[in-house]
């Protein structure tokens, strides 16, 4: 698992990391590998989230309200869109 989320860490191209406990974190990477510019994107790996946001306005509204949500929420399209304006969603992607 840890090989697994260091592998996902990477392409957001900032400092992240997957917690340990469970929980989301919440990082600036208008340049993000995880999704195409302008997105969010969102890995969930072993019961921990990581999460790209283009700018700090959208860090601090998506920080917000994946926090109202529990952690294995956050890649569930419905219930994201409860908490978030969503327009487009691409995924989720199940890896072997």
């Amino acid at each position: 698992m840890v090989r697994a989320r260091g592998l996902w860490e990477e392409p957001a191209r900032v400092p992240v990391s997957f917690a340990p406990s469970g929980g989301v974190d919440v990082v600036v990477s208008p340049r993000s590998g995880l999704c195409p510019t302008g997105w969010v994107g969102v890995v969930f790996l072993g019961g921990s989230a990581i999460v790209t946001a283009p700018s700090d306005g959208a860090a601090v509204v998506v920080r917000e309200a994946l926090g109202r949500l529990p952690v294995e929420a956050v890649v569930d399209s419905a219930r994201v869109r409860m908490v978030l304006p969503v327009t487009r969603v691409l995924g989720p992607a199940a890896l072997a």
